[in-house]
């Protein structure tokens, strides 16, 4: 420091420079003081911050890393297959299943649905849509999406692909969105399933017919995920026919077989739970079943478990009383007093009977009634503590 007219001087830059040389030479610090903030943050505020990793940051911020699409997309049907189950659901269907595959092509966009009691029906499953494909429509399939579970990793079913020239692809563990695909189309049926439900009032026991039911009418309907116009049973199978379709769960009559009097009931009330090869699937309340019909009679303005009831207006119902007053006879008043006197002279003789049944009880306090004859029974000394009825 220097000495000038009696004061001495002092440099404050490097005062600081010498006083917080600990703290300079630790660029993280305030990085530390600002709660562990972003190299930006730092270099908006003009402070000095560190490229080196915060061992703290790392532990406490890192996030996953975003699932960027980098496949391209399948370009004809049978190229991509995704597949993944739900389950288990909360209540079994009346077959007692407890879960549901989803089987869906990526070109296309058809999804195939089955259900199941167990998981280890799955392999079963694929290898029949891999065989129905081949021998029904000429379709091979290349690729199959699969998550890590014991039902798609057997040796049968690894060999199975393999002497197809299957190629397999399994998700890494905890990372659903590799089968992305999957995953939103069971969010799909699982969300029509609930709709349906409350809907239509069904029970619950019928989940297993409302996804095949839903499954069957995603396909006729177009998605974003197609040109504009398109749907995946157009692609799939070339026309898509809506023509069939009906309102889930309302009430539907079909023909009674085989008829075995001619005065009994051609037809019987059932519900409309789903469709099938040339007719319809139906719901016997009674009897709890499903069976296939194809005579059938559709009111689909009636919910079969929530049949409307007639509303009545107040001005209506006003009317309706007013009708009932106008209709209905007056009584005369010799009439009304004859009818009171009437009424009064059977109290009377009521209560005359009810002073004779109790002047009949024995003065000893024993219970006792009287017969059509009028004699008096009287209980046994030792039943005095009963009632008698």
């Amino acid at each position: 420091c220097n000495y000038t007219l009696g004061l001495y001087t002092l440099e404050i830059s490097n005062f600081l420079a010498s006083s917080n040389s600990a703290v300079v030479n630790n660029e993280n610090v305030w990085h530390k003081r600002l709660g562990h903030a972003s190299r930006d943050a730092l270099r908006q505020l003009g402070l000095p911050f560190s490229t080196d990793v915060c061992p703290s940051c790392v532990e406490g911020k890192l996030s996953r890393l975003p699932f960027h699409s980098q496949e391209k997309k399948a370009k004809e049907i049978g190229m991509q297959i995704y597949s993944d189950i739900c389950g288990p659901m909360s209540v079994e269907d009346h077959q007692g299943h407890r879960y549901y595959q989803v089987i869906l092509d990526e070109y296309s966009h058809f999804v195939v649905v089955r259900l199941l009691k167990n998981k280890s029906e799955a392999e079963k499953n694929l290898r029949d849509y891999v065989v129905e494909n081949e021998r029904q429509f000429g379709i091979k399939v290349r690729k199959i999406r699969l998550d890590n579970a014991g039902e798609h990793t057997t040796k049968s079913f690894l060999e199975f692909t393999r002497n197809r020239g299957i190629q397999l692809q399994y998700t890494i563990p905890y990372s659903s969105a590799m089968n992305g695909q999957a995953e939103r189309m069971i969010r799909t049926l699982t969300n029509m399933i609930r709709v349906k439900i409350s809907d239509s009032g069904i029970p619950k026991s019928l989940w297993g017919e409302a996804v095949k039911a839903s499954a069957y009418e995603l396909n006729r309907t177009p998605t974003s995920t197609l040109p504009r116009g398109e749907t995946p049973s157009s692609i799939w199978s070339g026309r898509n026919d809506v023509s069939k379709l009906r309102v889930f769960g309302c009430r539907v009559w079909y023909s009674t077989l085989p008829r075995r009097d001619k005065l009994d009931p051609r037809s019987t009330c059932a519900v409309h739970v789903g469709y099938c090869g040339g007719g319809y699937r139906l719901y016997l309340p009674d009897k709890q079943i499903v069976i296939r019909s194809r005579d059938v009679l559709f009111d689909e303005k009636v919910m079969f478990y929530k049949q409307s009831k007639p509303v009545v207006d107040e001005e209506c119902e006003a009317e309706i009383e007013s009708e009932i007053k106008e209709k209905t006879p007056t009584i005369p008043k010799d009439e009304s007093v004859k009818s009171t006197t009437s009424s009064t002279s059977q109290e009377g003789v009521k209560s005359d009977t009810h002073s004779r049944d109790v002047s009949a009880e024995g003065g000893d306090g024993n219970k006792s009634s009287t017969t059509r004859l009028g004699r008096v029974v009287k209980l046994p000394n030792h039943l005095k503590e009963y009632l008698y009825i």
